[in-house]
């Protein structure tokens, strides 16, 4: 005789297949763009990931397809602010190999900080939930290596080149005056940079202390491709 299951189990394994197959729906129709928390350390280490390959010569230039193109139209949701260089050698988005919506880029000469460039990376940090801060230096920065030579006082014959120099150089300290790539003087300044995006901005400070952000120091290496991180 064949068994014939009660109707209230019959009930039950319908309720639990109903509900698996709206989980398995639910999860191949996900909203495009939701914004995913990543932690602080796999960030960085995407970075560097994307590094290595960029050094090696083996990019995958990733998300960089029409599906990412429409998932971005909607919205952004960027794992790092990267605050560096305007030198055209030095593009975040190639040197670490990241690809449309994964870098916030904030780029002025010598990483100069002012109340716009300030205000964006606060926009990012409070709009777009960026976790993660990397002031990216470089070796033989035109801005580092002027505002170091060019005497105190002396012109440079540019009324805002002159005052871009005079908001780098005390941030220098002292420099190797035989280091021809100006790398300590660069990373000085990196350093002198971060400082100042703590003193100046309220919302940077807050959530740094309470462990919500991370601010990283690195340095490009013109020469190799290489970002020193430190």
């Amino acid at each position: 005789m064949a068994f014939k299951p009660k109707r209230k189990n019959t009930m039950k394994l319908y309720f639990l297949l109903l509900c698996s197959l709206t989980f398995t729906a639910c999860a191949h129709h996900q909203p495009l763009n939701v914004p995913v928390e990543a932690p602080i350390s796999d960030v960085i280490s995407e970075l560097k990931a994307g590094n290595s390959r960029f050094v090696h010569h083996q990019v995958i230039h990733p998300r960089q397809d029409q599906v990412r193109l429409t998932e971005q139209a909607s919205g952004q949701a960027p794992g790092s602010v990267v605050v560096s260089c305007s030198d055209s050698r030095v593009p975040p988005e190639m040197v670490f190999d990241q690809g449309l919506g994964d870098i916030f880029s904030v780029r002025t000469a010598g990483q100069a900080m002012d109340t716009y460039a300030v205000a964006s990376i606060e926009y990012a940090i409070e709009h777009l939930g960026a976790k993660t801060i990397v002031v990216m230096g470089h070796s033989s920065c035109g801005a580092v290596k002027a505002a170091a030579t060019t005497p105190e006082g002396k012109s440079t014959g540019s009324r805002n080149i002159d005052q871009l120099l005079h908001k780098i150089r005390p941030g220098l300290k002292k420099y190797d005056s035989k280091d021809q790539e100006y790398i300590q003087a660069a990373k000085n300044n990196v350093e002198s940079t971060i400082e100042y995006l703590k003193f100046k901005s309220h919302l940077i400070h807050e959530e740094l202390e309470h462990g919500k952000i991370k601010i990283v120091p690195a340095l490009y290496h013109l020469p190799t491709g290489e970002v020193e991180f430190w």
